[in-house]
């Protein structure tokens, strides 16, 4: 009785396939696991600064007091977000209202997918506005 070899196998490198295949989707899924990771850091330290800069300048009363109180937590703002602050976009509303003060915050973190494929999936940006009401004595 002869036994086939190896070589005489038809299914040879099936196997290796296969392998290839699951390792890449674990790959891909793996890969943007870690892009939501990196998202959601970034959007609740971005939430976190500019709600801490709209409240420094809610607490000025007078608008030209508010303007040199909105450079100041500008600076702090992208000092705190480090690198993700130095190329993030910062909007002040009107800080003449007396009421309110408002800010936003554009943001693109760090990404390891690429973009395009991000940007799909809601993970390219952070943009975040916040609204903090200014408190009277009476």
């Amino acid at each position: 009785m002869v036994r086939p070899t190896v070589a005489d196998r038809p299914d040879r490198g099936a196997g290796l396939l296969g392998l290839l295949g699951a390792f890449t989707i674990v790959v891909l899924l793996l890969s943007f696991a870690v892009q939501t990771t990196v998202n959601l850091s970034a959007r609740s330290a971005v939430s976190g600064a500019a709600l801490d800069a709209a409240r420094a300048v809610a607490g000025h009363g007078a608008t030209a007091d508010r303007r040199a109180a909105a450079a100041d937590a500008e600076v702090r703002l992208r000092r705190v977000l480090g690198s993700l602050g130095s190329q993030a976009r910062v909007e002040w509303g009107d800080l003449a209202d007396p009421d309110v003060v408002r800010l936003r915050v554009v943001a693109r973190p760090a990404s390891i997918v690429p973009a395009s494929v991000a940007g799909a999936v809601g993970l390219g940006t952070v943009d975040r506005e916040v609204q903090v009401r200014v408190e009277r004595r009476r």
